[in-house]
């Protein structure tokens, strides 16, 4: 009677916990799997996200390096603009030197005589 009691209550316990073991043992590699996968992903999608950042910032960086240009090519348009403005300045003054001298001399000439 008892054996048959250990028997019916032992032997389904231990068949019942053998086979979770076994089950067990074969999910544990495709659950690892799955996990492993699942990281992949993340890591992928990680990955296109910070490659879309950098896209993005090269493209910003592109953008204000090609404003800059443009401003300096402007800058300098500008100065090579103001550049010959004071050659034309000097070269003004220098005539005017020279009719200032003339006249000093014309009225000179004018007052001797």
């Amino acid at each position: 009677m008892m054996n048959e009691i250990l028997s019916s209550i032992v032997v389904p316990f231990v068949t019942a916990l053998g086979g979770g073991f076994i089950t067990w043992l074969f999910t544990r590699k495709k659950s690892d799997a799955e996990t492993l996968q699942a990281q992949v992903n993340a890591a992928d999608t990680l990955r296109l996200f910070y490659q879309k950042l950098l896209d993005d910032g090269a493209n910003h960086l592109d953008k204000a390096i090609a404003k800059l240009q443009e401003k300096e090519a402007t800058i300098e348009g500008l100065i090579q603009g103001i550049k010959e403005r004071d050659q034309k300045i000097e070269q003004l003054i220098r005539e005017i030197e020279k009719l200032t001298i003339r006249l000093k001399k014309d009225n000179h000439l004018n007052i001797e005589t």
